[in-house]
């Protein structure tokens, strides 16, 4: 399934995603991480300008 998001759009869903997970008593003292993968570039994404100090391009770990 391909969709194109923008990063508004992921922001708001992992945001939704951890609140639902904090409501279900899933996560410990409220912090987490939420980790996503996007199939865009960071250009695409507009990650530079949201995140000035991003650095775009690392490398997953392969399971």
């Amino acid at each position: 399934m391909t969709t194109s998001l923008s990063l508004d759009e992921i922001l708001s869903q992992m945001g939704a995603a951890g609140r639902r997970l904090d409501h279900m008593g899933a996560v410990e003292a409220g912090a987490g991480n939420i980790s996503v993968s996007v199939d865009a570039s960071a250009e695409e994404l507009g990650l530079a300008e949201r995140f000035p100090q991003v650095h775009p391009g690392t490398e997953l770990p392969l399971a």
